[in-house]
């Protein structure tokens, strides 16, 4: 390895969600520990998105990029088309709605570097961390073990992931999948581009980071996102009511088409998306 490579590379999208965003972004500078570059696109956010992106930048001392239209998961490939990729060891790309936890970084880069065919790896893990308030399904995934360590080879590990730099470097970039303004990163694709490149794509063992984009406290607090979200993705809003359901909760929708998240039941039981 080049002693003045950098072990990763960070690129970070930003849209709309400014308290997320900084949640994010504090708890990524705080808990990195191998050398990194930050880079934060932002998709043509609402202008409190904007100043607080800047001031964090300032503050933290990383590289923000404002483009003037929503370019969705294409944002990514903007900044891999403009860097040196030769610098890095491995590519992070991360959403802005989770809070990472300490030894994610070092510990995913041990996965990667002993499964010599594993191209990419979540800091998620296969049960949705329930008593976090998590909202998501169980995930599929196959048990894989080596060197005492063990990951489970999956379809897709979502947008947020750390990759081998050698699958970059052959081409693979991210789609979209999008409707209307909406543009959401295509994860199932780059997941499908990692197989085709001879490698697989898996969950971790245990969860590096809190996933704060599938937690009842957010689906809550912004329910027109959500609504808005789920309409966009292959799930549809109707997996989204089904979703809420079992884990307990249900989606009110008023007559002027204006939304709110509650209890069933005082006595309801979450119970995992299958």
């Amino acid at each position: 390895m080049n002693r003045n490579s950098v072990d990763i590379l960070t690129i970070m999208l930003s849209w709309n969600r400014a308290e997320l965003l900084e949640q994010t972004i504090k708890s990524y500078i705080e808990t990195v520990s191998v050398s990194y570059t930050l880079i934060v696109v932002d998709n043509a956010s609402n202008s409190k998105t904007i100043l607080t992106l800047k001031r964090l930048a300032e503050l933290y001392n990383f590289k923000a990029i404002f483009l003037k239209e929503n370019k969705g998961g294409l944002a990514f490939n903007h900044i891999l088309n403009t860097v040196n990729i030769n610098k890095y060891r491995y590519i992070h790309f991360s959403e802005n709605d989770l809070e990472y936890r300490p030894g994610w970084d070092k510990e995913l880069i041990s996965k990667l570097e002993t499964f010599p065919k594993l191209g990419q790896i979540s800091p998620y893990s296969l049960t949705p961390e329930v008593e976090q308030g998590e909202i998501w399904g169980k995930r599929p995934g196959k048990p894989f073990r080596k060197g005492g360590k063990l990951i489970y080879i999956c379809p897709n590990t979502g947008t947020t992931c750390l990759v081998k730099k050698i699958l970059i470097k052959r081409g693979l970039r991210w789609k979209n999948i999008q409707k209307n303004k909406w543009k959401l990163p295509a994860d199932a694709a780059f997941s499908a581009g990692v197989k085709r490149m001879g490698y697989f794509a898996a969950w971790n063992d245990r969860y590096l980071a809190k996933n704060w984009g599938h937690n009842i406290t957010q689906f809550q607090k912004e329910i027109d996102y959500y609504v808005k979200n789920y309409s966009v993705k292959s799930i549809k809003l109707k997996g989204f009511i089904d979703r809420l359901r079992k884990h307990g909760y249900k989606l009110i929708i008023s007559p002027d088409k204006t939304y709110k998240i509650k209890p069933i039941n005082k006595n309801s039981v979450n119970k995992l998306d299958t």
